[in-house]
């Protein structure tokens, strides 16, 4: 009872602050053209993602709280080289791996990884794609466990499309009531948040380590002699974690961003192409208590873009493999306009197609979700 009545609370502290933050999509600017063909819809759907020829099309889904419900939980893309065209991925909670090769798309799924756990946080070393997984012990009891392995990080050999541990939770010294259920990378440090939840208490702990060599090539079993593990603090981990002003944002996002009226409060996540954790940055210190705007970015070698949950993508630069836009200046689209209820979730790029997950949201709880495909060679000039 004193478990079940201190995630009551929990959800309750959450929930203030998810209605303080959270908001019907609005516009950004009004004269911003909505592009009207060039564009494919796709849901999930029984264990995989089915096109539809309008959104409205897609079936009905119950609502899951958003750890547990099938969604895109985190989606960016590798960098780019001269011999072939940057890959697109996203991290599906509960499914597996989308991965975007220009037109192609393709899930990469393991039944044993995703099962009843939480999956996100990708991140990217060496050009290889990284992510974290955990289980909610108030949701899924049986064990933590896959064959015996209990896992925090999985790597995503993209060439063999398998998913595979390099770390586990047991690799910091916890046991099997304990899950990494967070974590900040930061290049050179990681910073960990970690839950630890038996029968008659939750706590929380916080690690920091740093890899000895490329985390790419060390396994569970060698993980001991290839980390230097510390002990970090909440303190520690909410500094990693807190959006810096957007006035030290880097210069490509500023000046991507600088058709924004100055008196818009907004948030915007910043991923690097083939790189760390994201950095959040707020237009205002009190960005919170103004039921800001939320946009996702990316920078990469020869494009930088930020998609607001309205559908409003501003863009730069030129279309991998393909033209330079707009001359080299900023242009702005408008995504397809989504119903009452959903919002754009983030974006990645490859090749000449744009790909934007989406989802049908309430609380904090999600029932439909997907994706949308733009070919941007037809809608940027």
């Amino acid at each position: 009872m004193k478990k079940i009545f201190c995630l009551f609370i929990g959800l309750c502290v959450f929930s203030a602050f998810f209605v303080s933050c959270k908001k019907k999509p609005v516009v950004v600017q009004d004269d911003i053209p909505v592009i009207e063909s060039s564009f494919k819809w796709y849901y999930f759907f029984d264990g995989s993602f089915k096109e539809i020829e309008r959104l409205a099309l897609s079936m009905a889904m119950p609502e899951y709280p958003w750890t547990e419900a099938v969604r895109i939980s985190s989606i960016s893309c590798e960098a780019g080289n001269n011999e072939k065209t940057a890959r697109g991925f996203a991290i599906v909670n509960r499914l597996g791996v989308l991965v975007f090769d220009g037109e192609n798309i393709e899930l990469c799924g393991d039944s044993m990884l995703f099962d009843r756990r939480t999956a996100g946080n990708i991140v990217f070393e060496d050009n290889v794609p990284l992510f974290s997984v955990y289980r909610s012990a108030f949701f899924n009891n049986a064990s933590t466990r896959v064959n015996a392995i209990h896992p925090f990080l999985i790597q995503f050999n993209s060439e063999q499309k398998i998913l595979y541990p390099i770390l586990t939770v047991e690799n910091f010294g916890f046991d099997s009531s304990s899950e990494i259920t967070d974590f900040v990378w930061d290049g050179d440090v990681w910073t960990c948040s970690v839950k630890t939840d038996d029968a008659q208490k939750v706590d929380f702990s916080y690690v920091s380590f740093q890899a000895k060599k490329p985390l790419v090539s060390i396994s569970p079993e060698t993980a001991e002699s290839s980390l230097f593990i510390t002990s970090s603090s909440m303190e520690q981990f909410r500094r990693a974690q807190s959006p810096m002003p957007i006035k030290n944002a880097p210069d490509r996002l500023l000046h991507l961003l600088k058709s924004i009226p100055h008196n818009t409060d907004y948030m915007v996540v910043c991923y690097t192409a083939g790189g760390h954790s994201p950095r959040t940055y707020i237009s205002s210190a009190n960005i919170h208590e103004t039921h800001s705007l939320s946009a996702k970015a990316i920078l990469s070698d020869v494009w930088c873009g930020a998609l607001f949950e309205d559908g409003t993508m501003f863009f730069n630069g030129a279309i991998p493999g393909g033209k330079v836009v707009n001359a080299g200046k900023n242009i702005a689209i408008r995504l397809p306009k989504l119903p009452a209820g959903f919002v754009y979730s983030g974006f990645t790029i490859s090749a000449s197609r744009l790909y934007a997950s989406w989802e049908e949201t309430s609380f904090f709880k999600t029932a439909r979700s997907g994706f949308i495909c733009v070919n941007l060679d037809a809608v940027l000039p």
